[in-house]
């Protein structure tokens, strides 16, 4: 790895504040970094920047200033910025203006209700009338999929959802197509995304600031929904969570964003898998085994029956092999109680063959059986990656987006070991 030089600093003032950030750090960032929060439409963490919405626009101050959107302008040595200067408000004003002339205004049946970045602004900004004026167009939902729909006139073509696919998930399902008022988004090429190299993360969904792109699973508004934060156990990628439930029920998935080893991104099984929660296929009663029948029983019944087996096989005859999928919290404590209760250490993790190969690999290369680096070293100080095995993006599809991200923006190379052919096998250097 490349011996870095020491960054530079570089030190500004933001509505009188002083702020001493690393040199190409955005405006939109130092004020971030300041404690100041401004609004945007188009800027998401990690993605380039885009600067298309003008929202975001800041005042610089002094001979050389002028108005500049802040999530695309590097700070400077010495630059003096003011955030809420009465310039500021009527820029920010009329560009909201301007995205309520066209904009549905269906906000009381639309999903985003409660958590759309564009309501937001538009009541801090007291937007109470608009003087610009025309009949709404409007277009019908289109059924991108069966996760998705999408509304053309909800749409400000900010192009997060695009950006995201592409630059993090890698895959380029979804683009803007069209010009001016006819652009929309629409899956690559005008054919069905079940036909693209889509893998159903639903990132594009997470991303969208308004109710452009929906979750078809979804019926609520977020004011009826409690939070659960949690750790998503379906890979390794030990992904947080933010679980949205009422009545009992798990009703969704949301994001929280730069928190957790995934900074809020997600992929299909972690925006989806919440649904075998509540699946009509879940057993609702242990059962136990009576000839060639099993029966409902209640949990104490089976726990005597299981207490009443086990105890005639204490010692050198009982045996425990761990799932793979098992977390763990659940391997710990599996083997806590094959050694301390049964009395045996005869543990080990049921593994295929392919996982128990690249197993042996890893120990007899690194003495380990795991990574040699996190997720975070992955993304950030990586020059080379090396990947071996079947294809990341369905297998742990979080950390495949941080490959996609160094690849983009550090340059990282990737060397890709497999028999198959994947997304990342054709964006490699060497597969």
């Amino acid at each position: 790895m490349a011996v870095r030089s020491e960054t530079k600093l570089v030190t500004l003032k933001i509505d009188g504040q002083e702020v001493t950030v690393p040199a190409g750090t955005y405006i939109l960032q130092a004020a971030e970094i300041a404690g100041i929060e401004l609004p945007n439409l188009c800027y998401q963490p990690l993605l380039r920047p885009w600067g298309s919405c003008r929202l975001c626009t800041v005042e610089i101050l002094g001979p050389r200033g002028g108005l500049i959107e802040s999530c695309a302008t590097p700070v400077r040595e010495g630059m003096e910025v003011s955030t809420t200067s009465q310039k500021v408000v009527e820029s920010r004003q009329f560009i909201l203006q301007m995205y309520l002339i066209d904009h549905a205004l269906d906000c009381p049946t639309c999903d985003k209700s409660g958590e759309c970045y564009l309501q937001d602004n538009t009541y801090l900004h007291n937007i109470n009338a608009n003087p610009y004026r025309r009949p709404k167009l409007a277009q019908p939902y289109r059924h991108f999929s069966k996760y998705i729909d999408y509304k053309w006139d909800r749409c400000i073509i900010c192009a997060r959802c695009t950006r995201v696919c592409d630059e993090m998930v890698g895959v380029t399902a979804i683009s803007v197509v069209g010009r001016g008022l006819e652009a929309s988004i629409s899956p690559s090429y005008g054919i069905d995304l079940a036909d693209t190299t889509c893998t159903h993360c639903g990132m594009c969904i997470a991303v969208c600031p308004v109710g452009a792109l929906t979750d078809r699973h979804f019926a609520h508004h977020p004011w009826e929904l409690d939070a659960t934060e949690t750790i998503c156990g379906l890979c390794d990628g030990g992904c947080t969570l933010n679980i949205e439930h009422n009545r009992g029920l798990v009703r969704r998935v949301s994001h929280l964003w730069e928190r957790g080893a995934n900074l809020g991104y997600t992929c299909e099984r972690g925006k989806w898998g919440h649904e075998t929660v509540q699946s009509p296929e879940r057993l609702y009663y242990p059962k136990i085994r009576e000839g060639n029948d099993y029966l409902d029983v209640e949990l104490d019944e089976a726990l005597r029956v299981v207490v009443e087996q086990f105890r005639h096989y204490q010692g050198s005859s009982f045996a425990a092999l761990v799932s793979p999928d098992a977390t763990n919290e659940e391997g710990y404590a599996l083997q806590r109680f094959t050694r301390a209760v049964m009395g045996s250490n005869s543990i080990d993790r049921l593994l295929s063959r392919a996982q128990a190969e690249v197993d042996s690999a890893l120990f007899d290369s690194f003495g380990v059986g795991a990574s040699t680096a996190g997720l975070s070293e992955m993304r950030s100080d990586s020059n080379v990656v090396l990947v071996a095995g079947p294809d990341i993006g369905k297998v742990a599809a979080v950390p495949s987006y941080w490959l996609y991200w160094a690849h983009r923006y550090r340059e990282t190379q990737f060397i890709v070991v497999s028999p198959d052919q994947f997304p990342l096998a054709d964006r490699s250097d060497r597969w």
